[in-house]
């Protein structure tokens, strides 16, 4: 297991780093004191653990740009900062500890990290849509799709930098798509991974589009937002 630690302060991440080779024998740490340098690294952590109040690049800023990198694994906050605790949804984090953190606490949230991606399945075993379009036939991974639509009895596929049309039905599409998406309009489905904004009346999407959420439809959504983001977020 791969771990990251990010705080200005060296004496945290020497205790956190203390703490997790006390839990765990099969285990990687490496240690940044600034945000900047986190972005640089080559290696692709497992976990993060990551300060809010930093000076150089803020918390909630560090893990924006990573999940517009394409990180796809588990971001814990370990912070002073009690109000950011709701900004950690727009991130997708998967936990949000308050400092100080007790063992007890620490070692619970760890272990359930750790079985999370246990489960996570592997990069072989990622879903793929197929799709003809005209005389291509074209492979998408799910996790790349932002959201789709239908339009004039296409359906369009929108990625961040790329989309891609087939004819077809919304309906037969949703069929194929995860827990990881959600039906917000007749005529639109979105990937919650990507969710940057959202109110009663729309979302804004991490490619800057907004989408109205049906008036019948916004509970729902909400519901569908919170389990995805495993509802664990906790002081």
């Amino acid at each position: 297991m791969n771990v990251f630690i990010c705080d200005d302060d060296i004496r945290i991440c020497e205790i956190l780093e203390t703490k997790l080779r006390t839990m765990f024998t099969d285990i990687n740490v490496s240690i940044f004191t600034e945000g900047r340098k986190l972005l640089e690294a080559k290696d692709e952590p497992d976990i993060i653990l990551l300060d809010i109040k930093m000076p150089d690049t803020d918390g909630m800023t560090l893990a924006r740009r990573l999940r517009t990198n394409g990180y796809n694994r588990i971001i814990i906050f370990i912070t002073g900062e009690k109000d950011e605790v709701f900004n950690a949804f727009d991130v997708d984090a998967f936990h949000y500890l308050i400092k100080p953190v007790k063992d007890s606490k620490f070692r619970e949230v760890m272990d359930k990290a750790k079985r999370y991606l246990e489960e996570m399945p592997s990069s072989e075993e990622e879903k793929i849509l197929e799709i003809q379009s005209g005389s291509k036939h074209i492979k998408i991974r799910l996790s790349d799709i932002v959201y789709a639509e239908v339009f004039d009895r296409k359906v369009v596929i929108h990625e961040l930098d790329e989309e891609m049309e087939y004819y077809g039905r919304l309906s037969d599409l949703e069929n194929k798509l995860g827990d990881e998406f959600f039906r917000i309009h007749r005529s639109f489905i979105i990937n919650l991974k990507y969710v940057n904004v959202y109110d009663k009346h729309s979302v804004t999407m991490e490619n800057g589009v907004n989408i109205r959420i049906s008036r019948d439809k916004y509970n729902s959504f909400l519901k569908a937002y919170m389990d995805y983001n495993r509802g664990s977020i906790a002081l």
